[in-house]
């Protein structure tokens, strides 16, 4: 498996870019890079530029480290 699909497949399973990196043994910039190739190509997106959060669902397992997700009131 390439480096960019093991980052988009760590992504999907809901880690943060520096756990990604420290999981794959790179640097955090890699990570970075890769996910704005995925972004750009239409595999992936930010929840910026849904412009949606989490607010409207029940949290996936996928979503447990969204930096979103644990800045919501409980």
């Amino acid at each position: 498996m390439s480096l960019l699909h093991a980052v988009l497949d760590e992504s999907r399973r809901g880690l943060r870019p520096e756990a990604i990196a420290l999981r794959l043994g790179v640097d955090r910039e890699l990570v970075a890079a890769a996910l704005d190739h995925w972004v750009r190509v239409g595999e992936a997106t930010t929840v910026t530029a849904l412009g949606l959060g989490c607010a409207g669902c029940a949290p996936v397992a996928g979503c447990a480290s969204c930096p979103v997700l644990q800045s919501r009131p409980h």
